[in-house]
This record gives C-alpha cells, sequence and structure tokens, in this order.
C-alpha cells in the first residue's frame, strides 16, 4: 500500500512538473495510438489458443524549446476476457511523464531531467553491457512489437557537457520502497571521444541491493558501425562479467534499401552466449520485410520471427509477424517455450 502510495505520489509529481514546462511553452504537441490485434498460438504439446488485443496511448509533447520541454505519456491495455487471468479487464500505465530544463552554468547549460523516461548508456538495439540502468538484455522480447526494448525508471538526471562531444552525466533512481538513503539507487557517466571512438565510463550503485556494476562502452564506425561494452557487477567482494557487442550497416540495392544488424552477449559466470541476427529489407519506404533471432549457443534454445510491415495510409500500419520458439531463448522468451506463434496487427497514429 505504501509503495502503491508513492508511485501515485510520483506520477502526480511528475505530471506536475509536465505541465509546468507545457505551460513556459504555452503549446502542446500531441498524437494517440490505437493499436490492435490477434495472435494465434500452436503450442506443441497442447490444444491451439487465439487471443486479441488492443492498446490506445495518448503522448502529450510540449512544443520543441531549448530550455525546457517536457512528455506525458498514457497508455491503456484491454486485457482479452478469455485469457485474461488478472483481476483488471484493462491494464492502465504511465510510461513516460517528465520534465527537462537547462539552466546556465557559466558558459555551459546543465540539463536537469525529472520524472520517469527512458536513459539508456552504451549502445547496442538487444544486448547492451554498458546499460547499468535497464541491463544488458530485456526481461522479455516479442518480435511483433515495433520497439523491441523501451524500458523506463523514474529518475532525477543532471547532464553537465563538458566539450562538444563530452557531457557528464549524474542519476538518482528513487526507489518507492525504501526510505533509507543508503537503499537508493545512484550513479554516473562519463562520455567522451578518444580518437574518434566514442568512449564512456560508468557506474551504477544499487543500495537495496548492495551491488554496484562499472561499465565501459566503446562505439566508433569503421565501414560498420561496430560497438561494445563490458560490465563488472560488484556484490560483498565477488565480481561477475557481462560483455556485449555488435556490427550495424546499412546499404542500398537495386531493389530497395537493407539493413543488418548482429549482436552477441558473453555471460562469463554462467558461461553463455547469446547471439541476435537481424535483416531488414524495404523495397520502398511504405513497406518492409525483416527477419530476427535471439539463438543461445551450444544448445537447442531460440527464438525467432519473420514478418512484414506494410504502411498503406498516413499513420496507419498493417503487420503481420510469425514466431518459433525452441525451449525458449533464456529467461525473458516470447512466445511461451516450444510453440510456433502469428500475430497480426493494425495500428493507427493521429
Amino acid at each position: 500500500m505504501v509503495a502503491q502510495r508513492g508511485a501515485r505520489s510520483a506520477a502526480l509529481v511528475a505530471a506536475a512538473l509536465f505541465l509546468a514546462a507545457a505551460a513556459a511553452n504555452a503549446q502542446l504537441r500531441q498524437s494517440v495510438t490505437v493499436d490492435a490485434g490477434a495472435t494465434a498460438a500452436l503450442p506443441l504439446e497442447s490444444e491451439a489458443t487465439i487471443a486479441s488485443f488492443a492498446t490506445a496511448e495518448l503522448d502529450l509533447r510540449s512544443a520543441p524549446d531549448a530550455q525546457v520541454s517536457g512528455r506525458l505519456q498514457l497508455r491503456g491495455t484491454a486485457l482479452d476476457p478469455a485469457n485474461n487471468t488478472a483481476d483488471e479487464d484493462v491494464l492502465l500505465e504511465l510510461p513516460r511523464a517528465f520534465a527537462r530544463v537547462r539552466l546556465p552554468v557559466g558558459e555551459r547549460s546543465v540539463a536537469l531531467t525529472a520524472g520517469r523516461t527512458r536513459l539508456t548508456w552504451g549502445d547496442g538495439q538487444v544486448f547492451n553491457a554498458g546499460d547499468t540502468i535497464n541491463g544488458a538484455r530485456a526481461a522479455s522480447l516479442d518480435f511483433a512489437d515495433q520497439t523491441l526494448r523501451d524500458e523506463t525508471v523514474w529518475l532525477a538526471a543532471a547532464r553537465l557537457p563538458l566539450g562538444r562531444f563530452s557531457f557528464v552525466e549524474a542519476v538518482a533512481l528513487p526507489s518507492l520502497s525504501s526510505q533509507a538513503w543508503w537503499e537508493q539507487t545512484a550513479g554516473g557517466r562519463i562520455q567522451g571521444q578518444i580518437a574518434g571512438v566514442k568512449s564512456e565510463l560508468s557506474y551504477l550503485q544499487r543500495g537495496a541491493e548492495e551491488t554496484g556494476e562499472a561499465a565501459l562502452s566503446l562505439q566508433g564506425n569503421l565501414y560498420l558501425d561496430v560497438y561494445t561494452a563490458t560490465n563488472a557487477s560488484i556484490k560483498h567482494g565477488e565480481v561477475t562479467w557481462v560483455s556485449s557487442a555488435g556490427v550495424l550497416h546499412n546499404g542500398r540495392v537495386g531493389l530497395g534499401d537493407w539493413s543488418a544488424r548482429v549482436e552477441g552477449l558473453v555471460d562469463w559466470d554462467q558461461e553463455q552466449v547469446l547471439l541476435y541476427p537481424e535483416l531488414t529489407w524495404s523495397p520502398s519506404p511504405l513497406f518492409s520485410v525483416f527477419g530476427r533471432s535471439e539463438i543461445l549457443l551450444d544448445s537447442t534454445q531460440s527464438n525467432s520471427g519473420v514478418g512484414v510491415r506494410w504502411d498503406p495510409a498516413t499513420g496507419m500500419t498493417l503487420s503481420l509477424v510469425a514466431q518459433n520458439a525452441t525451449a525458449g531463448a533464456g529467461a525473458g522468451a516470447t512466445p511461451a517455450e516450444g510453440q510456433f506463434s502469428i500475430t497480426t496487427s493494425l495500428r493507427y497514429v493521429f
């Protein structure tokens, strides 16, 4: 109950900050996204099921301003009564509710952010060992989603530029269940360029878990976009290591644009290696075909998907995605272990 009251209070504070930023701009940009569809699941050892879904999202943004900005995002998901095991019929979420302001500090300006938003350290679309805030990999991964990773957290952050390509940033992630200051989560990072390579060193202390995480991330372009990171997690004197790396290349052939990405994640303590290959082909700006897979090496575990997306009208997207999971691809595998599924959806933004 205390956590629920704290969450409501934090949401109200973030909303108030957003409204203050919006009032300063005196303008709002708004959009509504409606996403509806169905998933047919074909498990290997049970009957097939069909589950429908519908999501509506309201996104309010302050008008573009160099000094102050804010955003409020509300999302409601209607749960399928035939497959709903929760007490609620509608799931309400607050993915984003933040305000950002720039304050002059001498010849520079410090950017202050407060509320719920996405803050990512390091580089990587699926695997990112440098992202000590959100984790090296997603807790769940659904290839039918247009955005594979979009975790957000409550935070307060301050960023001070040191030069054209460098800055320092401090962040605090308030805990709604812990009152003691030493049980909070806080850290910082410094980023710059060394010989043309983006270099980032970060540290995050999780007080309640008595764990500290240090990470080094590098990103550069040598014809291919190459990025890598290593994370050391320290708890009670014991150190565990996780590393990630990836390459990305975009090109164009006579039949359209294409994009290829390969990422890998190594858990040195568990002696596990995960791979994520992705290939996308777009014969036109309105149509694309993609294939993705999450593979655990030295095992039969994988989660693969192929899909198509078509934009027949402004703001409208039709998609069809087929996924196949063989014994799951880790703790966050979606769909469920050992099943084939087909998801079709219609998304409209206005």
